[in-house]
């Protein structure tokens, strides 16, 4: 993000063992009330699109120029926040994946 760091802070309730806490450390011999998949992580929004021109040259040859527009908008893929719930870095996501936008263009001669 114009190459400066950032950090995204308290994806979920972090809240851990005070009262009214989300979160709270389970009763002995006991594995807590929280459901499997309970803590999701952001949604991907990306959009590839491509555009192709075709130009005959001759009676057997054509040209087709192309462009392809991969992430067109430029969205951030961010990553799944820290899941370690008690830690500091608890709901935080720190880093992206995938690629930023990407564009090429090629010229194919078909005959």
């Amino acid at each position: 993000m114009h190459g400066k760091s950032f950090l995204r802070t308290r994806w979920f309730d972090t809240s851990f063992n005070a009262p009214g806490a989300a979160w709270a450390t389970p009763r002995q011999f006991t594995y807590g009330n929280g459901g499997r998949n309970i803590l999701r992580g952001p949604h991907r929004t990306k959009l590839d699109c491509s555009i192709f021109k075709e130009v005959p040259v001759a009676e057997r040859f054509r040209v087709q120029f192309r462009g392809e527009f991969f992430n067109a908008f430029n969205h951030p893929q961010f990553d799944l926040p820290n899941a370690t719930i008690g830690s500091a870095a608890a709901g935080v996501i720190s880093s992206t994946v995938g690629s930023p936008r990407d564009i090429q263009f090629s010229l194919r001669l078909m005959f």
